[in-house]
């Protein structure tokens, strides 16, 4: 009976039992991690999007204020044409490109913008800063530009440039030919004369006889050494002819006139204001994700 009278105890209403049932580590741990659930509402879209617009459109006008702000400056250029020679021209389109590619480093060298720097009183570090040169597209031609705060600078800086980088090119081997040969000729001119002159007294001698006498072993000495003369000139102005046929057949590095650009070359207001707005958009980004990470540690737990 008193088994059964336990048995019969009511429950109250309000209680009620669950199973108890084990959770795994791994379960609680990412539950701890979760996010909180952020209640996107219109005020806050409204607040970070005009936020962001401010950031943007603030930028943008700092980049163009910063911009106009600088000193202009004014460019000139010079086009140099620097053909490529025939044994490099060949179809090899990597070989023409580091030729041309070579000259680039070669006009920005501090062993043809020193003596540029050294008469316009400034530093090769400076001027490297004024100096740009490039390849234009699909073409043998450089093009070579200097920027300044004086028009007239400018223009005097980049034909200083263009005049050392010519007095530093190799000579040319057909002209180094033509040199010599030329000395060679004169020296055989020279000798000649001279040679004639020794044998014409010793002619007039025999001549002067009666009977004329045979030629002496001096004259024939002497005539036999002008026509080794004789023969050695005729081989050099051939290959003078040859020489200057060459040269004038083969295309040597050359240059246009420098001229001045219409206009300034900086400021450009425009340009600064689309960094002005690239930085902008980085930046209200970060801005606005700081915000919503600060909103969510305020924010509390959803029930």
């Amino acid at each position: 009976m008193e088994l059964g009278a336990e048995d019969n105890t009511p429950t109250p209403a309000n209680r009620s039992w669950t199973p108890v049932v084990p959770v795994p580590q791994e379960t609680v741990a990412v539950a701890m991690f979760q996010w909180k659930r952020l209640p996107i509402t219109k005020k806050i879209v409204a607040r970070y999007a005009a936020l962001f617009l401010a950031i943007v459109i603030g930028c943008s006008v700092l980049g163009y204020v910063l911009s106009s702000m600088s000193p202009a400056k004014y460019g000139a250029r010079s086009e140099i044409t620097y053909p490529i020679p025939a044994n490099m021209s060949s179809g090899d389109f990597m070989r023409q490109d580091r030729t041309l590619q070579t000259q680039l480093v070669a006009l920005k060298s501090q062993t043809v913008l020193q003596p540029v720097a050294t008469k316009f009183h400034m530093s090769v570090k400076d001027l490297t800063k004024k100096v740009t040169a490039a390849v234009l597209a699909d073409s043998l031609v450089i093009r070579l530009e200097v920027d300044d705060t004086s028009k007239a600078r400018a223009q005097a800086l980049v034909d200083a440039v263009v005049s050392s980088y010519f007095s530093k090119l190799p000579a040319d081997p057909n002209l180094l030919t033509e040199t010599n040969l030329n000395k060679l000729i004169d020296q055989l001119n020279t000798q000649i004369a001279s040679t004639n002159a020794q044998i014409a007294p010793l002619e007039a001698k025999r001549i002067s006889t009666n009977p004329p006498g045979s030629e002496t072993a001096e004259e024939l000495q002497l005539q036999s050494e002008l026509n080794s003369l004789q023969t050695r000139l005729g081989a050099a102005q051939q290959r003078l002819s040859d020489a200057t046929v060459s040269q004038l057949q083969t295309a040597k590095p050359s240059f246009n006139p420098s001229y001045l650009l219409d206009g300034k070359v900086a400021p450009k207001p425009v340009q600064g204001a689309i960094a002005g707005f690239l930085a902008g958009i980085m930046i209200g980004i970060l801005v606005i994700g700081l915000l919503i990470r600060r909103l969510l540690k305020r924010e509390p737990d959803p029930a």
